[in-house]
């Protein structure tokens, strides 16, 4: 949903997809009566949605709370029409033995910080998302990394890459 009002005045419609009860609720609040917004409280590796549905598809900061990863990238490419665009902004480790090496001591602080939650967060590196993607048919248009992205979902600071892939 954070993206929503980045987008919402570019767009047609746009369909927020959440697992979180609380999550969906904070969305019903903010854009329940926006006729362009459709909420839909569901699994992103599972939607019900039928095939071929969108042109575009986002998935932002929410990859690494999703554990099969393979099967959010399949589900993004039976939901979009050919020539869609599937779009990806998250935490994203640079493919490194020290990014590696400090990767649990990031985790364990942002568990102590944030919650036990981010223990099950599954973190990946460059090359793991890039593999996922051409696994599901993607082909790479766009990667950037963003130095000093700010969420304003608790402020903070994160290694982030930004993806644009075309089926």
């Amino acid at each position: 949903g954070s993206i929503i009002p980045f987008v919402i005045n570019k767009v047609s419609s746009f369909t927020a997809i959440e697992v979180s009860d609380e999550m969906v609720q904070i969305l019903k609040d903010r854009y329940g009566s926006n006729r362009k917004v459709r909420i839909i409280h569901a699994d992103a590796v599972h939607t019900g949605i039928k095939s071929g549905s969108y042109d575009v598809v986002t998935c932002t900061f929410s990859l690494h709370h999703i554990s099969n990863g393979k099967l959010l990238f399949r589900e993004a490419y039976r939901l979009l029409k050919d020539g869609g665009t599937f779009i990806i902004a998250d935490m994203v480790f640079k493919n490194s033995r020290l990014y590696r090496l400090i990767e649990p001591f990031w985790i364990l602080k942002k568990t102590i910080k944030q919650g036990l939650h981010e223990i099950y967060c599954k973190y990946r590196d460059e090359k793991q998302i890039e593999k996922l993607a051409g696994e599901a048919g993607f082909k790479l248009i766009k990667k950037k990394e963003v130095k000093r992205w700010k969420t304003g979902y608790r402020d903070r600071v994160y290694p982030t890459f930004v993806y644009v892939w075309r089926k």
